[in-house]
């Protein structure tokens, strides 16, 4: 009864509104009572609190590019979790007041640490299982780590030591105590102690320079220069 009232109000208030700029009833069927019910179902929204990288607090919601993250994606989530060949654990119960955005692909509350695996016009946000939020720290857009694991978007990487890893150039190199990683393939032989990065896709350490990946049989790292941006 009271919003049916406030429906009445709303509509009354249209009416007189339009019979003093002389427009008539069917306009206003035309352009709408919904329309002005909508704008003040807006208006009683509670104000957004902006966390970063597009996402938003709004009341007991969190929101992302004007979706609920607890609720984007899940009805293509078979079909994704078909071209990925393993399955997801979609976010649920997410702690609205701990949330936290640690970078554009991670996030976490007081409870849980969570991924977002993103392409054109879909997103979804999964629960990384085994993650700690307590240590869990963003190192680069699909590599984090916590006190026990570092992770490879939403899985744990194995073998890899977190109290060492390191990104050297951001979404394509990092390295921990005992191995680099480029695209989060091992390098084989790289000393992780003495690899840097110097331009380009050029890298060396202490006995080798490295062409991306490929090793440059016969360059001698102690005299290897590199011109900027001029790909020699």
């Amino acid at each position: 009864m009271k919003l049916n009232a406030q429906r009445s109000i709303v509509l009354g208030s249209a009416l007189a509104c339009l019979a003093m700029t002389g427009l008539g009833f069917s306009q206003l069927q035309a352009s709408g009572p919904s329309q002005t019910l909508a704008l003040q179902d807006r208006a009683d929204e509670p104000e957004p609190i902006r966390l970063g990288h597009g996402y938003e607090r709004r009341g007991d919601f969190i929101y992302f590019n004007d979706e609920r993250i607890d609720q984007a994606g899940r009805a293509d989530l078979h079909r994704f979790e078909q071209r990925l060949g393993r399955r997801v654990q979609p976010a649920n119960d997410i702690d609205v007041a701990s949330f936290e955005v640690l970078s554009e692909q991670y996030t976490k509350d007081e409870f849980a640490v969570y991924y977002k695996w993103i392409s054109p016009g879909w997103y979804c946000i999964v629960e990384i299982v085994g993650a700690d939020p307590a240590t869990f720290e963003a190192l680069d857009l699909d590599l984090a780590r916590d006190a026990r694991h570092v992770f490879r978007a939403d899985e744990i990487f194995p073998a890899a030591d977190p109290a060492t890893a390191e990104v050297v150039t951001p979404n394509f190199v990092w390295r921990d105590r005992n191995t680099v990683y480029y695209n989060h393939i091992p390098m084989e032989n790289a000393d992780p102690k003495t690899f840097r990065h110097l331009d380009q896709a050029f890298y060396r350490d202490e006995d080798d320079v490295y062409w991306g990946f490929t090793r440059l049989t016969g360059a001698d790292p102690d005299t290897f220069r590199t011109f900027g941006d001029v790909p020699y």
